[in-house]
């Protein structure tokens, strides 16, 4: 057991060297220009006293900016490096954690990243962010949303699946649900809720550090396996 905790680490280390989480592009900001992916606030502590907890991931992948799928990837990749950086930071090393709200709103086939890419993404989650994750709350699936659903469960871990949770369509029942994980406060205006934040992509990415479009594909030679 020991030995495969090493090999784990060594594994993550070499991901995190060569495919550089922390790293955007400039095809990777236009990706995501209108905020298909990104972290905002945290989930409520839940016993008294506690303070920093979850980061809350929000995806809504009808607003992508569809450019290459290689670069939603890292969208998406790059969103969770900084919402586990930004739960540790908050919780002073303790947490290091993530939930997950995902609004189907608008998302089309035309829209859908290849299940090729899906599953270099999921892999990735699996292999590097074991333990972040919370819970993932879907809301406004529609059909393709739920087909996405179906592809993606017969290739997660039963660890992970039993982590999705379909939101009621009843307004009143999703709002409750929302509560509960997210916090009154962090509901969005776009959910019904009284958040104003608006995602603006030059202040979102304004302290990452940004690379080129072709050296963020450097990894796809030097990590096969997670292309």
């Amino acid at each position: 057991k020991g030995c495969n905790s090493e090999v784990a680490l060594a594994h993550s280390l070499e991901f995190r060297e060569k495919f550089k989480p922390w790293a955007v592009t400039p095809s990777t900001m236009k990706e995501n220009s209108n905020g298909s992916i990104f972290h905002h606030g945290f989930s409520p502590a839940f016993n008294e006293g506690e303070n920093g907890q979850h980061s809350l991931v929000w995806i809504r992948p009808g607003r992508r900016v569809k450019v290459d799928d290689i670069f939603t990837t890292r969208a998406y990749v790059n969103a969770l490096e900084q919402a586990v950086t930004a739960s540790l930071v908050n919780s002073g090393g303790r947490v290091g954690k993530f939930n997950v709200v995902l609004d189907g709103h608008n998302f089309s086939w035309g829209l859908m990243p290849s299940l090729h890419q899906l599953k270099v993404f999921i892999t990735i989650l699996q292999d590097h962010f074991p333990d972040r994750l919370g819970i993932i709350l879907l809301t406004n699936l529609g059909r393709v949303g739920e087909f996405v659903v179906g592809v993606v469960k017969p290739i997660i871990s039963e660890e992970v699946r039993n982590k999705i949770v379909v939101l009621p369509r009843e307004e009143k029942l999703r709002r409750e649900m929302l509560q509960a994980v997210v916090g009154t406060a962090n509901i969005p205006k776009w959910l019904g809720g009284r958040d104003p934040f608006e995602f603006d992509v030059n202040t979102y990415y304004s302290n990452s550090q940004v690379i080129s479009d072709e050296e963020s594909k450097e990894y796809t030679k030097m990590m096969p396996y997670h292309t």
